[in-house]
This record gives C-alpha cells, structure tokens and sequence, in this order.
C-alpha cells in the first residue's frame, strides 16, 4: 500500500467551509493537526497543440439544456477509477431524475477521481445529497456536495489564495 506521507489536501466548494474547518478541526484519527490554506503552484500556460495559446477571454455561453436548473448539479469526490456512468447513474436514480452523469477525465484518458450528476431539479438533488454523502460506490465511500459553476470555483480557489 501506500504510506502515509503526514499530510493531504482537502477541497471545499465554499471558502467559508474551508475557514470554518480551519477554525474547527484541530484533530485527525485521535492526532492533533494543524490545518492551513494551501497555495495554489503557480502554472504555465499550456499550448494548445494548434501552438496558439489559448486566450483565457469570456467563453462562449455553453449550450444549457433549457429549463435545467445549474443549481441541480453535485459534485462527487473520492470515486473509484471503476466507476461509470451507468453505475453513478444507478447509485443516484433512487433519488430522482438523473438528466447526466459525467466523469472528467484527464487528457490522457485517466480517470479524475470525481464526477458530476446533473438532476432534473434541486429537491432531488438535494435529497440524494443528503442520502449518498459518505455512502460506497464500487467499495469507496464519496463526497457529494453542491457544484458550483467553474467560473465561481475559481474566484473561491482564488479568493482563499489571496487571504493568509
């Protein structure tokens, strides 16, 4: 297996939560820890193959679904590698209409470790949030919890970048 190397990164939607669990959580499995914000590493900017860089500008508004609510989407981490679609979609179907289940994956072909389910409406969402938090899916427990649009991830990821 792999040893422990004494720390780990965890990821909150909100800076809030993640103040909050600073604030709160000073210990882990009976050990005291320290818990801080983790700077982000500075990255360079990738080329696209074409050899133009890609220009970070306003992207053109996706294509929504009409009358699907962004805010019926979560985020599930912690999944296992032999997760698909149609298991994400079995585990969250009891809840209500499960409209798209989709796992990023990596350019090469590998799986993320997390995914999203798109519901038809935020009261099942809400409902299978509640009821799959913590649970297994192929023998992993997972987080779920509210996505939140990239655009407002990344002002969040940036915003507790900026404060110490």
């Amino acid at each position: 297996g792999a040893s422990c190397r004494g720390f780990g990164f965890v990821t909150f939607s909100l800076a809030e939560d993640a103040q909050r669990a600073i604030r709160e959580i000073t210990t882990f499995a009976g050990r005291k820890i320290s818990a801080i914000l983790a700077k982000p590493k500075a990255r360079q900017k990738e080329k696209k193959k074409g050899g133009a860089a890609e220009t970070p500008q306003k992207e053109q508004t996706p294509k929504k679904p009409r009358g699907v609510s962004k805010k019926a989407r979560l985020i599930i981490r912690n999944l296992s590698f032999k997760c698909t679609e149609e298991d994400l979609k079995a585990a969250f179907a009891p809840f209500g209409t499960v409209l798209e289940a989709s796992l990023p994956r990596k350019p090469d072909g590998k799986m993320r470790g997390f995914a999203f389910v798109q519901f038809k409406n935020v009261l099942e969402a809400g409902k299978a949030l509640k009821g799959m938090n913590m649970k297994e899916i192929k023998d992993r427990p997972v987080a779920v919890d509210w996505a939140v649009p990239r655009e407002k991830y990344q002002a969040a990821v940036q915003a507790a970048a900026s404060h110490p």
